[in-house]
């Protein structure tokens, strides 16, 4: 326990490049402020040692300046349009091939695969004649919601 606390720049440095690499692997914002504030209090330590119980103080006081950093800069006035992967796209369009009754399920072939599938369970708040053209309104999990095309 004694070397821990006499190299303790070298274990905080350790953690800090480990949750940095874990960071790469499972992208939690929240490491990246954690393994920067490791570093930070390795380089600290190095110069003007600290007791282990003032290293952590300073750990969680940097994490959370850091977090709020990140927060201020990064999300809370973030105008960007957030990023919609391409199977969300509410843009299919398709046909239906089993009738779909005004809140019953039915099943539509859409004309390019949604999700590798190309058929699909889908409800309508209209009755919808099996050949009709529609177009996805939403994704409900494993069921589309859909309307006629106009």
């Amino acid at each position: 326990m004694q070397w821990v606390t006499a190299n303790l720049w070298l274990v905080f440095g350790l953690l800090g490049v480990g949750l940095l690499l874990l960071y790469i692997k499972v992208n939690i914002k929240l490491l990246i402020s954690l393994s920067i504030s490791l570093f930070i209090v390795a380089i600290l330590d190095m110069f003007y040692p600290f007791d282990i119980s003032g290293a952590i103080l300073l750990l969680i006081f940097l994490v959370i300046i850091m977090e709020a950093i990140r927060y201020v800069f990064l999300v809370a006035y973030n105008d960007e349009e957030p990023y919609v992967p391409k199977y969300q796209q509410i843009n299919h369009h398709g046909r239906v091939i089993a009738e779909i009754k005004r809140g019953k399920k039915g099943k539509v072939l859409l004309d390019a695969p949604l999700l590798g599938d190309e058929i699909w369970l889908a409800i309508s708040d209209e009755h919808i004649e099996k050949g009709e053209r529609i177009i996805i309104e939403e994704i409900r999990g494993q069921i589309l919601l859909v309307k006629r095309e106009s």
